[in-house]
């Protein structure tokens, strides 16, 4: 038997932070790129800090999380997007905690990663509070963005994860609305380890 089969990441895995549950053409490429990336938080040196806060199934969710940012920038779906232009609308500043010098708007920065794991590790446990400043964190986070960088030139669109985010700017039928609100609370990435988690529980 194959066992190192048994510890990839699997494309229903990857289904379950989207707000589809029927597999995309681009789907494949990034349950890939999740596996990628899990490669490099079972490392040694960090599969020891996940693990004390983390099961095997959370770091799965947490590879899969982070791949679903590239995914959003990359489609143009918004949902990080957004969190950072409000963000910034009331604090004049796209995230807390990190200095931002060399950030770039609809781009991979090492910051977006960074507070990106630390909000997962956050909010899909309960019995800990762990800093922004965790320099495992950190570490991480570079080595994640430096992944999701080289992607990003040749990472597909998905115009279908887009399409599901979308709302006619005229848009008056509750239920029209209400269901996309649904959707953001309870079927992106960037909510699934709070709401989705919490409500699933």
């Amino acid at each position: 038997m194959n066992t190192k089969s048994i510890d990839r990441i699997n494309v229903q895995q990857w289904l379950g932070l989207k707000p589809y549950s029927k597999q995309t053409s681009s789907d494949e490429y990034y349950v890939e790129l999740a596996n990628k990336v899990k490669n490099v938080l079972t490392k040694k040196q960090h599969s020891a800090f996940l693990n004390e806060y983390l099961n095997e199934d959370e770091i799965d969710i947490l590879c899969c999380f982070l791949v679903s940012y590239l995914e959003d920038i990359v489609a143009g779906s918004n949902i990080w997007n957004t969190f950072t232009k409000k963000h910034f609308s009331l604090y004049k500043k796209y995230l807390p905690f990190f200095p931002l010098g060399n950030y770039v708007l609809n781009n991979v920065n090492v910051q977006d990663v960074n507070f990106l794991i630390w909000y997962f590790l956050n909010t899909i446990q309960q019995n800990f509070f762990i800093s922004p400043f965790n320099e495992e964190i950190f570490d991480m986070a570079f080595e994640v963005k430096n992944i999701l960088s080289e992607e990003y030139k040749y990472a597909p669109e998905n115009p279908i994860l887009k399409s599901y985010y979308q709302l006619n700017w005229d848009e008056t039928n509750y239920f029209t609305v209400r269901g996309l609100i649904e959707l953001i609370l309870f079927k992106t990435y960037l909510f699934y380890p709070d709401t989705y988690i919490r409500f699933n529980r």
